[in-house]
């Protein structure tokens, strides 16, 4: 018999990680009188078997009585590598710092962490608890652009939902899925942009240089040659003296702008494309988790964008192009 395919194992990992966030947010992580356990030998909520349970469910095909037996048979090296995948995660978080052996009340080596107790360090409660999204997560991402939705952040229609089944499809490791949606999501917050840039600037003058760039900019056009032109005319007010602009409601959002968010724009519209129309290609976990990860920027980025735009927000008229 064979131990877990490549897919599978990965899917036990992240399945520890979010094992151990968990373990982390529930506040008796805060008693330094009580520990985790890793075995579930002295404690309930055991690291092993809570890891099997989420992998189960994530569609991760274990045996979970073998799993949670003691020794496991080296007739079941399925459970093996799960069982070692496990342990490997649980190092890494001791290596950082994140966990510690035992509970800190232990003067000397203590006997509890020979039966696999580990409390969580300061650094570690920092790290899990941490605010912002982790796609490893579930719900994190979807939590995080509400709360930028609620506190007046404006996002398009269907955002939040795109955003949380492509976490869903990451965490299932159906990434192609996952890529798919998180495009659509971009791509439809981007050309909430675009129609503003369109629709509160003045075309440029006729044989301007930027004549070609604000014709690109026509909702008619391919989003590609829209998201370009949009790069090119407010590059050109980069380039300006910063004086020119200095103090006005658009100077924040303009001078963080430009190419940075193009260039991550870009790589979510071109993974989106590869995902959609290219059979052969592949995606990896850990590319997959960047592109959910970097959403909740992209859409304040962008929508901070779209507001220095409007008129009835900007105190003073926009430059010409």
């Amino acid at each position: 018999m064979s131990g877990l395919t490549p897919d599978e194992r990965e899917g036990v990992r992240r399945a520890a990680w979010d094992t151990l966030k968990r373990f982390a947010d529930d506040p008796r992580s805060d008693d330094r009188t009580k520990a985790w356990s890793l075995s579930g030998s002295t404690v309930g909520h055991a690291l092993r078997k809570q890891t099997a349970d989420a992998a189960i469910a994530s569609g991760v095909n274990l045996d979970l009585q073998r799993l949670m037996s003691r020794p496991i048979s080296s007739e079941a090296p399925r459970e093996l590598d799960a069982n070692a995948t496990i342990r490997e995660v649980f190092l890494d978080a001791l290596h950082q710092g994140f966990v510690r052996l035992g509970m800190s009340r232990d003067e000397y080596w203590p006997a509890s962490a020979r039966q696999g107790e580990f409390q969580f360090t300061e650094r570690g409660l920092a790290q899990f608890r941490r605010l912002g999204p982790s796609p490893s997560r579930g719900g994190s991402v979807r939590a995080a652009v509400q709360a930028m939705a609620n506190s007046g952040v404006n996002v398009a229609a269907g955002t939040l939902d795109l955003l949380d089944e492509a976490q869903s499809c990451w965490r299932s490791m159906h990434n192609r899925a996952a890529v798919v949606l998180i495009g659509l999501a971009s791509e439809s917050n981007c050309i909430g942009f675009l129609d503003a840039l369109r629709a509160h600037w003045s075309a440029p003058a006729p044989g301007s240089p930027l004549v070609a760039a604000w014709n690109n900019l026509d909702p008619s056009k391919a989003f590609q040659l829209r998201w370009s032109a949009a790069g090119d005319l407010l590059d050109s007010l980069a380039r300006q003296p910063r004086s020119y602009y200095r103090g006005t409601p658009y100077f924040t959002a303009w001078q963080a702008y430009p190419r940075a968010l193009q260039a991550v724009v870009d790589a979510v519209r071109v993974s989106r494309n590869a995902g959609a129309h290219h059979a052969a290609g592949s995606f990896s976990g850990a590319e997959t988790a960047l592109l959910l990860a970097s959403m909740p920027h992209i859409l304040r980025s962008l929508a901070e964008l779209t507001e220095s735009l409007d008129p009835s927000v900007a105190a003073v008229p926009l430059p010409q192009l």
